[in-house]
């Protein structure tokens, strides 16, 4: 099952945030699915710098890659702003 985790220390003089969104898709020993994740991230990464980092100027650092951890695989979407780590999510969400 799926978490959102959330920190948010109160800190007025500090308007930054950062956001990880992990999309995991399955184990890294199957080479289709480990094929089809690293095409994905070749095609979601200039789309998705264009439209949240260019368009929307939504952060500073705006990147899409492939994650492999353990025994698993995963789509990686990563933004530092100043924006409310919520509207990132949901930004996020919408682009996928």
């Amino acid at each position: 099952s799926g978490q959102n985790i959330i920190y948010s220390p109160p800190s007025i003089s500090n308007p930054n945030s950062a956001i990880e969104f992990y999309l995991q898709i399955g184990s890294i020993g199957d080479l289709r699915l480990r094929s089809l994740a690293m095409l994905f991230t070749q095609i979601f990464h200039e789309p998705f710098f264009d439209l949240l980092r260019t368009k929307e100027q939504l952060g500073y650092v705006v990147r899409h890659t492939t994650r492999e951890k353990g025994p698993s695989i995963g789509l990686r979407f990563v933004i530092q702003s100043e924006r409310d780590p919520l509207y990132l999510d949901e930004r996020i969400e919408s682009f996928i």
